[in-house]
């Protein structure tokens, strides 16, 4: 059995994940707007 997460570990990883999530579509642009 997993160790239970706490609301804080659990928001955190949510946030972690948005923000990779949109470093990549930054990326994504600029390096469209670069081509």
């Amino acid at each position: 059995m997993k160790p239970k997460k706490t609301p804080d570990q659990i928001r955190r990883e949510f946030w972690e994940k948005q923000k990779k999530r949109t470093d990549e579509l930054v990326g994504n642009v600029l390096n469209h707007e670069q081509n």
